[in-house]
């Protein structure tokens, strides 16, 4: 079975390429653990809370945690490394002190500020509402609503960016501002698929970057709970991830302005509307919303 290294080793590899892989390894299990514990403390606090949480938050949480991770350990690599030379950290000492009275206590006091900080508030303002609203649901079941993409209602913060750019060089900024639209559209579908996508049999796909396969993964789930498109929302918002689809499809295109050798890279529209644009994801975003409700609706009430 091929071997697969964990985050720390990426961020320890990033830092010293040159550094023997058994010593990544060895540094890399200390920092995973520190994390581990990070986590498991900050768990072990919400569990002392007396809540009900339906089934359905279990993917989102999921979610939630895997970003943690993944934030944890770069800050927990950052933190330990320092100024320090790697080649010159032992992972004996650093064990000890990352495992001694004054680390664990480090560890104990970032699982509490983030949890009072972070993880408490999105229990308190999104996790026991929709849970509270699904088992409402499961009582008594609303009557679905065809989906839609509505029309754009108040300005949003990207379309103040866009118009805020007519001040810059919007030849530069185009870049991160397609490039994070693409990423919306990306982690809006992977989202979809992980939290409604189970009840039909659909499974998560969270390594690949290519927006066709994740659209026909969406769509397997919207034919699983047998949802039709009167309106033709379905359409409108498959022709917009095919054109992100079309000009970046693996999720290069726009992540920088220049190559590694300071040259422009070519965009493949000689012009764009950024002003336009904003309304288009601003519909896309209100579909994908309203995605997010309805299905919810439908996997609440069961078959």
């Amino acid at each position: 079975m091929p071997y697969s290294e964990s985050f720390a080793e990426g961020v320890i590899r990033k830092k010293a390429p040159d550094l023997p892989g058994a010593h990544i390894a060895a540094l890399a299990a200390i920092w995973d653990e520190v994390v581990h514990r990070i986590v498991q403390g900050m768990l072990a606090l919400d569990e002392s809370e007396d809540r009900e949480l339906h089934v359905n938050m279990r993917a989102e949480m999921s979610l939630d945690i895997a970003k943690m991770l993944m934030f944890f350990t770069e800050g927990v690599v950052e933190k330990r490394v320092g100024n320090r030379d790697l080649h010159l950290i032992g992972p004996e000492v650093e064990r000890s002190e990352c495992f001694g009275p004054a680390g664990v206590q480090m560890i104990e006091t970032t699982a509490r500020n983030f949890y009072e900080g972070y993880w408490r508030k999105r229990m308190e303002e999104r996790w026991l509402p929709k849970s509270r609203k699904a088992l409402e649901r499961e009582i008594a079941p609303p009557t679905p609503t065809k989906l839609s993409v509505r029309p754009v209602r108040d300005k949003h913060y990207h379309q103040s960016l866009v118009q805020a750019t007519h001040r810059f060089d919007r030849s530069t900024l185009v870049y991160p501002i397609i490039f994070t639209y693409r990423q919306f559209l990306e982690l809006s579908l992977k989202y979809l698929i992980a939290t409604f996508g189970y009840t039909v049999g659909v499974e998560a796909n969270w390594s690949t970057h290519s927006l066709s396969e994740l659209w026909k993964r969406f769509v397997d789930v919207l034919d699983g709970y047998g949802v039709s498109d009167p309106g033709g929302a379905d359409a409108v918002v498959a022709e917009i991830v095919a054109e992100f689809a079309k000009v970046d499809p693996n999720s290069f295109a726009f992540r920088y302005p220049v190559d590694r050798k300071g040259v422009a890279i070519p965009l493949s529209q000689e012009q764009l509307d950024l002003v336009v644009l904003a309304d288009v994801m601003t519909a896309a975003e209100n579909y994908f919303t309203g995605c997010d409700g309805y299905l919810d609706s439908l996997q609440s009430a069961g078959p």
